[in-house]
């Protein structure tokens, strides 16, 4: 069976792109990046595209095996496209899911309602050993809300809510996956992927 790293030590991260990438690990072995390697790739890029490929090419270079990463994030207009590449960290560099989020309801805490809109951003990027590469956005429009809501998700989903008044935190995962930032961006790249293998 051939094999595919994903390029990630996040195993919430990991599960939401193998269900995305479902039925291909009947034909593909999708290797947890954290598995495979403790070092932490420096994720030092300024921009979603720029970290995305850090990651690739470390685990490119660690396994050489073809590798799939992502570099996804938050971004709120009100506050100049915070918290961007360093929401996984906007609170600090060990900063919790909910540390991150209390940071950014605290700095929201003056906006008005009608200026609380925000977007989830997702880049992924397919590195081949052959160093072909292959690059796909997605987005999820939304705003945040003034307080935390659902249990389900991770990151800032309980505070980001849809067009639909729900957070993300109060859909299903299965539902998740059908609208989410990392759905649209991984579903370009399953086609590279089936094509490729």
């Amino acid at each position: 069976m051939q094999q595919l790293v994903i390029a990630t030590h996040n195993l919430n991260k990991y599960g939401e792109i193998c269900k995305i990438l479902h039925p291909l690990q009947e034909h593909i072995a999708l290797l947890f990046g954290g598995d495979l390697c403790e070092e932490h790739p420096s994720e030092d890029g300024v921009t979603f595209v720029k970290n995305a490929c850090i990651k690739a090419n470390f685990f490119l270079k660690v396994t050489r095996l073809p590798s799939l990463a992502d570099d996804s994030g938050l971004t709120v207009n009100a506050l100049n496209g915070e918290p961007g590449v360093y929401s996984s960290r906007y609170a600090g560099p060990l900063s919790t899911d909910k540390e991150n989020n209390l940071k950014l309801l605290d700095n929201m805490k003056d906006i008005p309602e009608n200026m609380r809109d925000a977007k989830f951003v997702c880049t992924a990027v397919l590195l081949l050993p052959n160093k072909q590469i292959y690059i796909a956005d997605g987005e999820l429009s939304g705003k945040i809300v003034k307080e935390p809501r659902g249990k389900a998700g991770f990151g800032y989903d309980p505070i980001f809510e849809l067009p639909n008044g729900k957070t993300v935190a109060e859909i299903s995962f299965e539902e998740k996956n059908r609208i989410s930032h990392r759905y649209k961006a991984f579903k370009q790249i399953k086609k590279i992927i089936r094509v490729y293998f």
